[in-house]
């Protein structure tokens, strides 16, 4: 019997929830903010080899689009707002923003903070539905557990439990099979877990990545953007008294946030900006009127290279931002290979500082190699776009098929497109997105040989 595992037939209805004007903004100027891109229908089908039966799915993913995860942003920005009216110091442009300021507080006092919104319920529950229409012989099984679990935040719980959902509108009677979900942090939310003081000491002490970052602010191209934007929405005397630093506002939830600078203002307003695009159901924003495409370019390279060094492929001969995931895949590889398997299905739900480096662990496409002196990251040189190898929902999964004779092979595939695995790992002649299992075991403990620590 030849199975086809198709790539990807949309479930009929997929989102009736258009995004609101962010959806004129290129998402890649989102970064780590765009809302998941739902596949499109292709017509295209990867034939499985011959014989060969899907028995397990091994799935991660990122939460689903959310709100802002703390009232930081909205409330000091609100407070530079306020003061500029009071003193008759906004630009026509800068009278428009206290109205979206006005609605992105009101949205959130309904919603509250850090919670998926309804895009990001419906990203989970339409991928969970492409899943089945993609292997429904699988959830034919009626014998074996489902395993959900999260990195014990509130977005990543509420993720699963929207993933459960579309498959239980699918197929109800997954539900007997269904586990408890439980909290994982030491998987799925390794660099703040227990055990990663290495990491932590590269984040707040690392000499060579303060110096990168640094050095991007003070480039005149940024300054100029930065102080650009803020000009279009204020007096240059209030802008020149944030610049010398004479001014701050105190966050109300949180004392310890603070806006005082040129960047503080613009890098709330950008978040504000990018996080209006994951509440297209909840509020009626355009923040897009207080950016050009250049200044939005310049931020967003900025952003990007945050993440490139700080959770992605960082410095070639480094391993620090992405060691961690170790744990992860020693998890996937050890229920993949269980014999006889005991699990049906492992559904993860996470957050982007796991999946950016899932993708480097991986040797992902733009994802590796990290950065030396003579080739640092650059967003006009280097493909690594946070919007595109962590949007919101990204997704990672491995789906584990055997013959007759308990031979197994792994197919794997990002944001649900196939994948490849990385050299030396070598897929079967005529299928080359299939590995054996057997393989895999070898060709990934050939690159990570630390992964050995976490396997039992």
């Amino acid at each position: 019997m030849r199975l086809k595992c198709k790539h990807i037939s949309l479930v009929a209805a997929t989102f009736a929830l258009a995004m609101n004007a962010s959806a004129d903004i290129d998402p890649v100027l989102l970064t780590t903010k765009a809302p998941y891109p739902t596949p499109q229908q292709s017509n295209q089908d990867t034939d499985a080899p011959e014989g060969y039966r899907p028995v397990m799915i091994q799935h991660v993913a990122r939460h689903g689009s959310r709100g802002l995860s703390s009232s930081d942003d909205e409330d000091l920005l609100y407070q530079l707002w306020q003061y500029a009216k009071e003193r008759d110091e906004l630009t026509p442009l800068g009278e428009q923003l206290g109205p979206q300021l006005e609605e992105m507080i009101r949205v959130h006092e309904a919603l509250g903070f850090g919670q998926i919104t309804e895009l990001g319920r419906q990203e989970h529950i339409h991928q969970a539905k492409r899943l089945i229409e993609r292997l429904g012989p699988l959830f034919e099984d009626t014998d074996r557990p489902i395993l959900i679990s999260h990195s014990g935040r509130l977005r990543a719980a509420q993720s699963g439990d929207a993933f459960i959902d579309g498959l239980l509108e699918t197929m109800p009677g997954l539900e007997n099979q269904l586990t408890p979900a439980y909290a994982s942090p030491t998987t799925l939310y390794f660099h703040s877990a227990e055990g990663s003081p290495d990491y932590l000491d590269y984040e707040e002490n690392d000499p060579q990545l303060a110096a990168v970052l640094e050095g991007l602010y003070a480039q005149p191209d940024v300054q100029e953007a930065y102080r650009a934007v803020l000009l279009a929405l204020f007096s240059p005397e209030l802008v020149d008294t944030l610049e010398r630093g004479d001014l701050e506002f105190v966050a109300s939830a949180d004392p310890e946030e603070t806006l005082s600078s040129v960047e503080d203002a613009v890098e709330a307003l950008y978040g504000l900006l990018t996080i209006s695009s994951n509440l297209s159901s909840e509020g009626n924003f355009d923040f897009e009127p207080f950016f050009t495409q250049d200044q939005l370019e310049v931020i967003a390279n900025l952003d990007d290279t945050d993440s490139f060094y700080g959770r992605g492929p960082g410095f070639a001969g480094r391993d620090v931002t992405y060691r961690a995931a170790d744990a992860l895949f020693a998890e996937m590889l050890s229920q993949a290979n269980q014999t006889p398997l005991d699990t049906l299905a492992s559904f993860r739900f996470t957050h982007s500082q796991v999946m950016m480096p899932v993708t480097t662990w991986l040797r992902m496409p733009n994802a590796w190699p990290g950065a030396t002196a003579e080739a640092p990251f650059h967003f006009d040189t280097h493909g690594w776009r946070s919007a595109l190898i962590s949007p919101m929902a990204a997704n990672l999964q491995w789906e584990i098929w055997e013959d007759d004779e308990g031979h197994r092979l792994v197919h794997m595939l990002y944001n649900e497109k196939p994948e490849a695995f990385p050299p030396p790992c070598e897929p079967l002649p005529q299928h080359p997105f299939f590995y054996r299992l057997d393989m895999i075991n070898q060709c990934l403990m050939a690159i990570h040989p630390s992964l050995e620590n976490h396997l039992d």
